[in-house]
């Protein structure tokens, strides 16, 4: 997603995690994204300012 391609330029990060985010639950998996998101600050030591939603039957 932040990559350049031919048709279009990449996105932020920003902007990339905030699509990821409004994804949730239809083309990503909420446990697995949320992970991701966990890793994503540990390695930046940036906390996400997200709204990260419980999906139904989560755990």
């Amino acid at each position: 997603m932040t990559s350049d391609r031919p048709y279009r330029k990449g996105f932020s990060a920003e902007e990339a995690l905030s699509r990821m985010e409004e994804a949730m639950g239809t083309q990503f998996n909420p446990r697995l994204l949320k992970a991701f998101f966990g890793l994503f600050e540990f390695r930046t030591r940036k906390p996400l300012t997200l709204n990260l939603r419980h999906e139904k039957g989560e755990r």
